[in-house]
């Protein structure tokens, strides 16, 4: 009887050798997602550094690990021995990020040659697109940007941003015409006395149509206004959120005045005013809550902090420059 030591099986190299193939280092977790059917997608630009996106939106860098031993695939061959497919020195391994995805899909949405969306009145006055254009289409957004569909959708909708029915080209809302939308909308909410924490876009875009001038607001915009400022609270229905309309309110006032030293109290006063009288934002009604450590519900996060000065504190920016 042979000694299993013994044994010996053919070996032979197929025809096309070394083939190219490259190996990826699979998490259990992804295992299970390409098991049950998931797949994985590669995103980016050429110049980019390559990265996977998995089947629940979460993001990996592609690292490629050399080693000076040589690795063989090999499959079973039709003579029963088994048959070389390539020898390869490098594998590619999985190193999460945290996409960095706003500024690339920002990007792309500035192609649009139209620009920022105004309103109906403003879009009549500007000229046709012209053949050579590049517009911010789903596919040039999944081609350029490095993340998946969910991580996508939540940047669109708090830049804000609508995806055109007409033409299918994403446009940016333009913020003042973001708020005056929105005002619009609450004043409906009191008029027909519709409840704040669930109020449907299509029932608002209706109402808004049969006014006097309403016939060019857009439904897709005023969802998207909507999805910018509320909680969902099932689909196309939201519950309007005054911290982020305040925080969004005050995003503009830094925009528009950039270089003006605001005292904290007189911020609190203009950032009062703004605010539909309707929306409720914890803390904001007192000054004195406003401490160089807290700001109440993280509003300008990011975005300001107070100056530690007992007598005037004033508002400074992300940078430090007042505000």
């Amino acid at each position: 009887m042979a000694d299993a030591g013994d044994a010996r099986v053919p070996l032979s190299a197929s025809s096309g050798f070394p083939e190219d193939y490259r190996l990826l280092e699979l998490t259990p977790a992804i295992l299970a997602q390409l098991q049950g059917g998931a797949t994985l997608t590669v995103r980016g630009r050429a110049e980019d550094t390559a990265v996977l996106v998995d089947g629940d939106e979460r993001t990996y860098q592609l690292h490629t690990a050399h080693t000076s031993n040589s690795l063989y695939l090999a499959e079973r061959g039709a003579a029963g021995g088994l048959e070389l497919r390539t020898e390869l020195h490098q594998t590619l391994e999985l190193q999460p990020v945290h996409a960095q995805i706003r500024a690339r899909v920002v990007e792309v949405l500035g192609w649009e040659p139209r620009g920022a969306f105004r309103g109906a009145e403003f879009e009549a006055a500007l000229p046709p697109d012209g053949p050579p254009a590049r517009h911010a289409t789903d596919q040039a957004l999944a081609r350029h940007v490095q993340a998946g569909g969910a991580q996508l959708r939540r940047v669109l909708a708090d830049i804000p941003a609508f995806r055109h029915a007409a033409t299918g080209h994403w446009r940016v809302v333009e913020p003042a015409y973001c708020l005056e939308l929105l005002r619009l909308i609450l004043a409906t909410q009191v008029e027909r006395d519709w409840a704040l924490d669930a109020l449907d876009a299509q029932q608002a875009w209706a109402a808004l149509r049969s006014e006097a001038g309403g016939e060019g607001v857009l439904a897709e915009v005023v969802d998207a206004v909507l999805a910018r400022f509320g909680e969902p609270r099932a689909p196309g229905v939201y519950a309007v959120a005054g911290e982020r309309v305040a925080r969004f309110i005050a995003a503009q006032v830094f925009a528009v005045e950039g270089d003006r030293a605001w005292p904290v109290a007189d911020f609190l006063a203009a950032l009062r005013a703004a605010l539909p009288p309707q929306l409720a934002v914890a803390g904001l009604a007192d000054p004195a809550q406003w401490g160089s450590a807290h700001i109440p519900q993280s509003l300008l996060r990011g975005m300001a902090h107070t100056s530690a000065l007992v007598d005037s504190r004033l508002l400074l920016t992300a940078a430090g420059v007042p505000a």
